[in-house]
């Protein structure tokens, strides 16, 4: 654990960590518009975009967003699986604002997943949400956990050594997701309407919902955030 510990929090091991654990899958970069990979907002905070193939075609695909700014960063990670009848997705949010981690948000959440899945994959995450250990005092937005099995991670604020334990759940959750990954490919299936209309409605309620939006338009305008949530982050 000491080995995690920082005095200054920083959100880029939690995307390099990403790649690391998803590159035994195999990763190919995708293209992505060149105004949507990289931008200035109000001349103070940078947002760098990205969005990887993971494994082969009709696996899934990542997309993480990564903004800085001189006393604030966030990191956005989203794994869509091509199959969500047998593949959960990935989701993490974080923000650091002064220099303390002010919300974490990790989760497997399993729009259309089938039935048979639904089992192991609520035990995998509620045995990671456990190890957490500490009092969770916030519950997150309904919204944002529709399609969760329960475990779902959800922590408001946090100290240096608590945060290098998220950093550590953080990878655990990946690398469960990989586990599940891995077996979705060894067992190929047609993708269904049902899987598809699952994942829309997700992606619907985040573009309804999700707070984010009203931050990004003051930092880069209407036209620039529809264009980025609507066409690369939730598309």
């Amino acid at each position: 654990m000491n080995a995690l510990r920082s005095t200054a929090p920083s959100l880029l091991p939690w995307l390099t960590a990403t790649r690391a654990r998803l590159a035994p899958l195999g990763l190919q970069p995708l293209p992505l518009d060149p105004d949507l990979a990289a931008a200035l907002g109000g001349g103070r905070l940078r947002l760098r975009a990205a969005r990887w193939q993971v494994g082969e075609p009709g696996l899934a695909e990542c997309r993480t967003v990564h903004i800085v700014g001189a006393s604030s960063e966030i990191a956005n990670t989203l794994i869509f699986p091509e199959r969500p009848e047998r593949l959960p997705m990935f989701v993490a949010d974080a923000l650091i604002t002064g220099g303390q981690a002010r919300m974490v948000f990790v989760d497997l959440p399993a729009p259309g997943l089938d039935d048979d899945l639904h089992g192991p994959l609520a035990r995998d995450t509620r045995d990671l949400a456990e190890r957490w250990g500490r009092p969770i005092v916030d519950a997150p937005p309904d919204w944002a956990i529709e399609f969760s099995l329960g475990g779902s991670l959800f922590v408001r604020g946090c100290n240096g050594d608590e945060f290098a334990a998220l950093t550590a759940l953080h990878s655990d959750y990946l690398c469960r997701w990989r586990e599940a990954a891995r077996r979705a490919h060894a067992a190929p299936s047609a993708a269904t309407a049902r899987g598809a209309d699952c994942l829309q409605r997700f992606k619907q309620g985040h573009l309804a919902h999700w707070p984010g939006t009203t931050y990004l338009e003051r930092l880069f305008g209407h036209e620039w955030t529809h264009h980025f949530l609507h066409d690369f982050l939730y598309r």
